[in-house]
C-alpha cells in the first residue's frame, strides 16, 4: 500500500510539473495599420497582410487609409 502511495504522489508531482508548459489557447490580436492617402497600393498591401497572417496566424490586420484632409 505504501509503495501505491509514492507512485501516486510522483505522477501528481510529474503532472503538477508538466503543467507550465501545456499549450494554451492564443487570444486573436489585432494590429491596426494606418497610411495616409496610398489607396492606389491596394493590391501592394493586401499581398503583404496575407502574408503576414500566414506567418501570423490569428493576427487579424485592419488597414486604415487616411485621405489628406483626415490628417489628426
Amino acid at each position: 500500500m505504501k509503495r501505491r502511495t509514492v507512485l501516486q504522489g510522483a505522477l501528481a508531482s510529474a503532472t503538477a510539473l508538466a503543467m507550465p508548459f501545456a499549450p494554451r489557447a492564443q487570444t486573436p490580436r489585432k494590429l491596426s495599420y494606418l497610411t495616409w492617402n496610398i489607396a492606389d497600393q491596394e493590391q501592394l498591401f493586401k499581398e503583404e497582410f496575407a502574408d503576414f497572417r500566414s506567418a501570423n496566424p490569428g493576427v487579424e490586420i485592419e488597414w486604415l487609409d487616411k485621405k489628406g484632409t483626415e490628417l489628426p
